[in-house]
């Protein structure tokens, strides 16, 4: 249990990292005339992180799991607020939570029907 457990830690790290560079890049994958489609991607990167945190720190609950991601999701606007090709957007920061909340929401659920 407890190697599967350091192996989704690496997996959360690598993807903290990959998503981190992602975010200070200049976007070549940014498809114009979809406005969603930036929004889309935080939410689907902050269900991905909240599923790896959970697996990585099962015995942390979950409000500490979304505070810190989504004090990660502030520093990664603020480290684009600088950038010319980049911009903070609070928008971002609710697709991050959408993300956070609809699977620890999605994880409930599933759990509430576990023997």
């Amino acid at each position: 249990m407890k190697t599967k457990m350091y192996g989704f830690r690496v997996l959360l790290v690598i993807a903290l990292v990959g998503i981190t560079f992602l975010a200070v890049i200049r976007n070549p994958l940014d498809i114009p005339g979809i406005a969603f489609w930036d929004k889309f991607n935080h939410f689907i990167a902050f269900g991905v992180l909240a599923w790896l945190s959970d697996q990585s720190f099962p015995k942390r609950k979950a409000r500490i799991k979304i505070a810190g991601l989504l004090f990660y999701g502030f520093l990664i606007e603020l480290a684009q607020y600088p950038l010319p090709y980049r911009e903070f957007s609070g928008w971002d920061m609710v697709a991050d939570l959408m993300g956070l909340l609809v699977y620890f929401a999605f994880r409930r659920f599933y759990l509430s029907f576990q023997p």
